[in-house]
């Protein structure tokens, strides 16, 4: 806030913010109706009497020349567009307008200092309205243009991010934001949890599905939406809902290796392995960007046939998610079993059911239990996971924090 705006505030009193108002958890959270918010890139920087033709629908041009005079009559320098919006947004949400926040922090840019804070606090109204598609979009959006090291709003905005990600079961996306968290220090153990287990920790909790089902209720035709949907299906076994889901998914999306991998892990629920072999046909040969599921799925089809070929992909999963217990189970089926790493995968999966069943006990100023994690995971040869859960063995308190996306995540 500029020395013009905390003046305003101290005559008219400081509204209170988006983040306050919704803070870290999630809780039921209200719904209204959707309003897009479009992230506008371009408008011109003139002065305001200039800006005020050009201002975004929705934005009374009354009301937004008096909160300039409002500016004007505390000091010489003229007001910027954005800073008026700023305000005009604030004061929106104090009356509960949030159709009209929405609309005035549309028109602040991206590139100016207070966009990206425009950009999360018209997230977190999204998020609130479950409106997942277009949250994701301004959230992108801040994360782009803020400083990366910047906690309050980069790293709110990723923890947004990670959440939505949890609950849409992006996994890869997910990582790749938990990896900026922890590589400039805003991320939380529940982060480090979600980074080194991703496939440890509970996924399709009925919290995390309730959420999603109000997000598809928002954009029903969601590709992104509609895989996860159908994944939730087939882990609760209601694989003919996912079938059909995504037989119809695959139709209108042909090319989304998203799609092929979600109705691999369906058929293969179901021991069809004449259908995941077209499938796999379908999806072309392995390439290393694609994703995890579809790999795991491809080293199934080739256990018996070919277990060569099945372990190196099996390996391929491995070194992007080391504790994913199918991978180290499947690639111990394709071992000699006299063999050394056959050997490392049988104690691996002991220990990483071992850790499976304590990780809902390790939480921040838990030293005893943190160390018990950190040695766990060493003896797993899972030492990046180790050398991570160490660094808060120094600064447990016995505060302990649940993050937001644990909260729909769960922990085992």
């Amino acid at each position: 806030m500029d020395s013009q705006e905390a003046q305003l505030e101290s005559r008219f009193g400081e509204s209170p913010s988006t983040g306050s108002k919704l803070g870290w958890i999630l809780g039921a959270l209200l719904l209204a109706t959707v309003a897009v918010v479009v992230v506008i890139r371009g408008l011109p920087v003139g002065g305001v009497e200039e800006q005020a033709s050009v201002l975004p629908q929705g934005v009374d041009s009354a009301e937004f020349e008096a909160i300039a005079q409002e500016f004007r009559a505390i000091s010489v320098k003229e007001p910027t567009k954005e800073a008026v919006l700023a305000t005009m947004a604030k004061r929106a949400l104090a009356k509960g307008e949030s159709d009209k926040a929405l609309a005035c922090l549309s028109g602040i840019v991206c590139e100016v200092p207070r966009g990206p804070a425009a950009r999360l606090q018209a997230a977190e109204i999204l998020i609130e309205r479950n409106d997942a598609v277009a949250a994701e979009g301004n959230l992108i959006a801040c994360t782009t243009y803020a400083a990366a090291d910047d906690m309050e709003v980069t790293g709110r905005a990723c923890s947004w991010l990670v959440f939505l990600y949890s609950v849409e079961l992006r996994f890869e996306e997910r990582k790749e934001i938990l990896e900026q968290m922890h590589q400039f220090g805003y991320a939380s153990l529940s982060d480090s949890k979600l980074l080194h287990f991703p496939h440890l920790l509970i996924w399709n909790s009925s919290t995390a599905r309730e959420r999603l089902n109000d997000f598809i209720e928002q954009n029903p035709s969601d590709t992104a939406l509609l895989i996860a949907k159908a994944r939730f299906q087939t882990k609760v076994g209601e694989l003919d809902e996912a079938l059909s889901l995504l037989t119809q998914l695959r139709e209108l999306n042909p090319s989304d290796l998203n799609v092929h991998a979600a109705l691999l892990e369906c058929y293969f629920e179901q021991d069809m392995q004449e259908e995941m072999q077209a499938v796999v046909t379908d999806a072309g040969a392995f390439d290393p960007t694609e994703p995890w599921l579809l790999t795991r799925m491809r080293a199934e089809l080739l256990v018996e046939d070919a277990p060569n070929q099945a372990a190196i992909l099996f390996r391929h999963v491995l070194a992007n998610d080391p504790a994913n217990p199918e991978a180290n189970m499947g690639l111990l089926r394709t071992l000699p079993p006299e063999s050394d790493e056959a050997a490392q995968c049988k104690s691996k999966a002991i220990v990483l059911s071992e850790i499976r069943v304590k990780l809902a006990a390790v939480q921040e100023g838990r030293t005893q239990e943190i160390q018990e994690l950190v040695d766990m995971c060493r003896k797993a040869g899972l030492n990046e996971a180790a050398n991570a859960f160490a660094t808060y063995l120094p600064l447990a308190t016995g505060n302990q924090q649940v993050s937001q996306t644990e909260a729909v995540h769960g922990d085992s």
